[in-house]
């Protein structure tokens, strides 16, 4: 393979992994993480879900995990700010059936609880 042709062949990767990446982030908050990489969580090492993991970190750098809750919390930001839902009716919406649990994941990703964080975001708007 001389360089131009691997130059090519680097970016067709590059645009597989995009499109990769694309197509979980609109499927993972309506199937679950489960849905999208059957048997990834199954316990048994399997070659093809580790180099599938493998290559979503490099992409993402994060786990398929941390990337669904990440959509799920970004979800759940959106419902709070666009159609004025509690924190607990947009936790649920977007899966989390534990509102503590809930606060606690999205305060470790957005700096605040819920409630703190969307009036800070309203009051900036508002400016």
């Amino acid at each position: 393979m001389n360089h131009r042709e691997a130059k090519r062949e680097n970016q067709r990767l590059q645009s597989d992994r995009e499109e990769l990446v694309d197509r979980m982030a609109r499927a993972i908050p309506e199937d679950g993480i489960s849905e999208v990489f059957p048997g990834l969580f199954l316990g048994r090492s399997s070659q093809p879900t580790e180099k599938l993991h493998s290559v979503f970190k490099s992409v993402t750098a994060m786990s398929p995990l941390q990337f669904q809750k990440q959509i799920r919390l970004q979800e759940a930001r959106r419902l709070m700010l666009g159609e004025d839902l509690d924190a607990a009716s947009a936790g649920f919406r977007v899966g989390y059936e534990d509102p503590s649990y809930f606060s606690r994941e999205y305060k470790k990703l957005f700096g605040a609880p819920p409630q703190r964080d969307i009036a800070q975001l309203r009051s900036n708007l508002e400016l």
